[in-house]
């Protein structure tokens, strides 16, 4: 056990060292539920913003958007898209998404919001805080700008425990 928790710690550290070096995961752990590992993983998977000319094309790429199947003038939205997605951006997402809820007041509302529109499905609702929280990162990639209702203390403690892991490293 001390081995494995040595090996967890150490790689923890590796983690954190690559975010540091990482402008859009330091951007993205503006938000509530990013931390080192989910923005670091975000902005690989994302690659680069201009790929994606708004912000449906990066829900949709991350599988957050329902399916949509049309035949004539019949529409039928159905749950979210299952094949062409990276499904490890919708799970990263929807664990983000889990804690944003319980911190972000801008988040609970949603989440609030979608419950009542579902039934009080659980999952549901935070598949479209998932999705409300992809949008606003395409729009903080985007302007390079942080998360404007974050917790500018909390974002600051990330902030100087990345530039401290990279400090470290760099000795």
């Amino acid at each position: 056990m001390k081995h494995l928790t040595s090996q967890i710690a150490d790689i923890e550290m590796e983690i954190e060292y690559e975010a540091a070096k990482d402008e859009d995961a330091k951007l993205l752990a503006s938000m509530y539920g990013v931390g080192p590992f989910t923005g670091l993983l975000l902005s690989a998977e994302i690659d680069t913003i201009t790929r994606f000319s708004n912000p449906k094309k990066l829900v949709s790429m991350a599988g957050l958007c329902p399916g949509i199947v049309q035949s004539g003038d019949k529409l039928f939205m159905g749950r979210i898209k299952k094949r062409d997605t990276n499904r490890l951006i919708c799970w990263v997402l929807c664990e983000a998404a889990n804690t944003a809820v319980r911190f972000d007041p801008r988040m609970t509302l949603a989440y609030e919001s979608a419950l009542a529109r579902h039934a009080n499905s659980y999952s549901r609702a935070i598949v479209v805080v998932a999705n409300k929280m992809l949008t606003i990162m395409w729009h903080i990639l985007k302007t390079r700008r942080p998360y404007d209702t974050r917790n500018k203390e909390l974002y600051e403690t990330k902030l100087a425990k990345l530039r401290r892991r990279l400090a470290q490293r760099e000795k």
